[in-house]
């Protein structure tokens, strides 16, 4: 429901705006014939909001909990008892929305909240002072400003930006509820002073936005202004919807400055939260900036000198985790599998959608799962590390693809040889090298053309491809010659697979239209002393294809390497 409601934001709340709207339009019928508005709204909104994740799944519960006070107080029809089910239901959704407040993280010591919420609160107070007090409906004042003080320090969060935008659609909300109850208390507690209000659609318009509220904390749209609109309307709407009689006494005019005094703080407190996310987005924009600076820059380096490996993106992260000590270890699932750290904390996931490796998960996990600026600036520099490695991925095939045959070029050669003989010298295991040249392939390019010799070139690639093993390298070294490297194989027993490709390449027939086509090989193998020698292997390889040639083509020439010779 949340992702949906995420989704579709804009639709629902610009929606909702006009069904009020709508209901201002026709205010009269709804006082008198929708009694049953109030109790629909908040049961409906606490449903909907009672998935969400902790702790605003408590505020749906209290919500719940007012909607049947609202229902039991329909069918009661306000029959004047001591205690009715209805204010006991109404008091336990305070006490769990008090509790609610207790277990929100994201908050801080409330000063400005203070300084903006008691004058009003005060006067709240004394209008319920002032006059005498027969019934517990002017309780409720009371609990809407204790309500008030236990959110103070959720709403000093939201003034000082570091909490959502949308935080102040249930906090005016919360004020307005001060207004209302005060105005109901006053009423229900004297019959004969009459309030000219359509309590039916005030009190559904509250529980309406509450909901909404809830619903906006638990969406990633933080800095989202649409929030504010509709908290600016709620005030406006409250102001048109409760109309005062007698209001040149003492009592209705103090209550006109409490109208006045909520739309002061509530605009006061919006104008100040929305300069404080605007100045920490631009510090969050810099301190984002100097993070992937310092991690993207030494990355983007070491990527220069070859293919991404898990050490660069290993260095990468510990230099991202210097910069956000909150970050205790990543995990990669998807095209690039990988892990970093400790996979404990709070993990926090997300999708990218790399050019070359597909789609891929990032899950990163966390110390502080409400630390949204940390989770935001990793999974930023995540993103660009993964972009980075990935655009370096596609480079270094391009660089290192033949782009016509698609095979290994000769300058990957030089890593990938020193990466297999290496491995052999310390398996010490033999590794053989094979230099193959198809035979008379300028008289190909000079009778039938150029496009026609490259369509030989691939063919006979393919050809190779298909018959080698997968651990076997496959060089186009140059023209019409491919260089062979064949793993825990001898020289004699790489002669033997030659023979075979030459047995296969002959029944194979033509490699394109009625071209058929050898090839003469020269071969050198034995056990490396070292990654060193493999440029000497190529040049005896090489040497030994010259002395094929020059004894009539289509054949192989080699010797095996000696163990006690030096290379």
């Amino acid at each position: 429901m949340n992702d949906f409601f995420e989704r579709h934001q804009n639709t629902i709340l610009w929606t909702l705006l006009l069904m009020v709207l709508l209901g201002m339009m026709f205010a009269a019928s709804l006082k008198s014939q929708a009694t049953w508005i109030v109790p629909a709204t908040a049961l409906l909104l606490g449903l909907v909001s009672v998935r969400l994740p902790r702790p605003w799944s408590l505020g749906a519960i209290g919500m719940l909990l007012w909607g049947l006070g609202e229902a039991s107080w329909v069918l009661e029809g306000q029959k004047q008892v001591l205690l009715p089910i209805a204010d006991t239901l109404y008091i336990l959704g305070y006490f769990v929305w008090y509790y609610m407040f207790s277990k929100v993280s994201n908050t801080r010591p409330p000063r400005l909240v203070l300084f903006l919420t008691v004058p009003m609160l005060g006067l709240a107070v004394w209008v319920l002072f002032a006059t005498p007090i027969n019934s517990i409906a002017k309780l409720y004042p009371v609990l809407d400003c204790l309500l008030l003080l236990a959110a103070a320090p959720a709403a000093q969060a939201f003034l000082e930006g570091k909490a959502p935008l949308s935080r102040a659609v249930w906090l005016i909300a919360f004020h307005g509820f001060v207004l209302i109850d005060t105005l109901y208390g006053l009423q229900r507690n004297n019959a004969s002073w009459s309030m000219t209000s359509i309590d039916n659609l005030a009190y559904a318009l509250l529980y309406l936005t509450t909901g909404l509220g809830l619903l906006l904390e638990a969406t990633s749209r933080k800095t989202d202004v649409k929030p504010l609109v509709l908290a600016v309307f709620l005030i406006v709407a409250l102001r048109f919807l409760v109309r005062l009689d007698d209001a040149q006494t003492l009592l209705m005019q103090v209550i006109s400055w409490m109208f006045f005094y909520v739309t002061f703080a509530a605009l006061t407190g919006m104008v100040v939260s929305f300069m404080n996310h605007q100045r920490l987005s631009h510090l969050r924009y810099r301190h984002h900036l100097s993070t992937l600076k310092a991690v993207l820059v030494p990355y983007q380096q070491q990527l220069a000198s070859g293919q991404p490996s898990r050490t660069e993106l290993e260095t990468a992260l510990i230099a991202l985790q210097q910069h956000l000590p909150g970050l205790y270890g990543a995990r990669i699932l998807g095209g690039l599998e990988f892990h970093w750290g400790v996979m404990g904390g709070h993990p926090v996931k997300q999708n990218f959608t790399l050019p070359e490796s597909g789609e891929v998960t990032v899950q990163l996990h966390l110390a502080d799962p409400n630390d949204t600026e940390q989770a935001e600036a990793a999974l930023d520099a995540m993103e660009h590390l993964l972009y980075l490695a990935d655009h370096q991925r596609v480079f270094t095939r391009q660089v290192n693809t033949d782009p016509l045959t698609h095979l290994l070029n000769r300058r990957s050669a030089e890593q990938e040889l020193d990466r297999i003989f290496q491995q052999s010298t310390m398996e010490n295991t033999p590794i053989t090298v094979a230099m193959l040249d198809l035979d008379r392939f300028k008289r190909i390019n000079d009778t039938y053309g150029h496009a026609t010799g490259d369509q030989v070139l691939v063919g006979f690639a393919r050809f190779l491809q298909g018959q080698l093993r997968s651990h076997d390298l496959i060089f186009r070294w140059g023209g019409e010659e491919f260089l062979l490297v064949f793993p825990q194989l001898c020289p004699v027993g790489v002669g033997e697979v030659l023979e075979r490709l030459r047995a296969s390449l002959k029944e194979r027939g033509p490699l394109h239209d009625d071209l058929h086509v050898t090839f003469s090989a020269g071969v050198y193998g034995g056990i490396p002393e070292g990654s060193g020698c493999a440029t000497k292997w190529i040049e005896k390889a090489d040497h030994h294809l010259l002395q094929a040639k020059d004894s009539g083509r289509n054949r192989t020439v080699g010797e095996v390497q000696p163990p006690d010779r030096k290379n």
